[in-house]
């Protein structure tokens, strides 16, 4: 009778553990490869004081990795550099992202909430303007705005009509934007409140703002969809699809509403944020 090594059986049984350990772990892990996420500083959407993956979306991200036994690789980027790696296929999704036309050439856009960028002021603006026709005829009104946001076509020909005025200051960020307003170098701004009130609720020299900035519509900038961005020629549709169907329950449940809620004072999210229209 052969006797079969005790080395030759210990390897053999090695090998076969592996074996097992592989097909356990493809049978659960239904991602083809890590989901590649560029991810900037953005108020609550994406902290990264302490961790580049924390945040309203990076989160949401997370627990559908955890789902699905799939692997996410968040690289902290500044915002251009995320935009330049979704226009160019280095990265798989731009999230959070507002749709734009531009946009669109690169990749599919999957709603998740509705927002609108509002006039922000220190104080009251009297007479109310509502509409950027009322804003350019009031020129003595300062502007301060964010480089490189776009709210469409209207805004857009408001940011040359307002440089050729010579009211216009273009700042890196809301929080350069927000101590123009609080030394009163500025009156106003166009953005989000959210991110407003990201920008200046832990900065000491103007946190005051935060609590106590004022907020209205102008007419020309209406609700738009913000989401995810799936570049094209990237994923494959098998990835795509498990994610997309995450998001997209995620979104039309108002379970992200809901997290919002949890992230921000009621006052701060009325008429600026609201679900998705079913």
């Amino acid at each position: 009778m052969n006797v079969i090594p005790k080395s030759f059986q210990m390897k053999w049984r090695h090998s076969l553990s592996l074996v097992c350990l592989c097909l356990h772990t493809c049978a659960f892990a239904t991602c083809s490869r890590p989901i590649e996420v560029p991810v900037w500083s953005n108020g609550r959407s994406v902290n990264a004081a302490q961790d580049p993956t924390a945040g309203i979306f990076p989160d949401l991200l997370r627990q559908f990795a955890k789902a699905e036994n799939c692997q996410l690789a968040f690289t902290l980027v500044p915002r251009s550099r995320a935009e330049f790696m979704y226009a160019n296929a280095a990265a798989d999704l731009l999230i959070p992202a507002i749709r734009t036309p531009e946009r669109d050439k690169y990749g599919e856009f999957i709603p998740m909430i509705q927002g609108r960028a509002m006039l922000i002021s220190a104080q009251e603006i009297q007479p109310k303007v509502n509409s950027i026709k009322q804003l350019l005829a009031r020129k003595d009104l300062r502007v301060a705005l964010v480089r490189g946001i776009d709210y469409g076509a209207d805004y857009r020909n408001m940011v040359e009509a307002l440089k050729k005025q010579g009211r216009l200051s273009l700042e890196i960020d809301a929080l350069s934007v927000a101590r123009r307003i609080k030394s009163g170098v500025s009156h106003v701004t166009i953005m989000s409140p959210t991110i407003f009130y990201d920008y200046t609720i832990n900065e000491a020299r103007v946190s005051d703002l935060a609590k106590n900035f004022k907020s209205d519509f102008l007419e020309e900038l209406e609700w738009s969809e913000a989401g995810a961005y799936f570049a094209h020629n990237r994923l494959p549709e098998s990835d795509q699809r498990l994610i997309k169907n995450h998001l997209m329950r995620v979104a039309t449940s108002g379970e992200l509403f809901k997290i919002y809620e949890t992230y921000y004072p009621a006052m701060i999210l009325k008429n600026n944020v609201k679900p998705l229209d079913k």
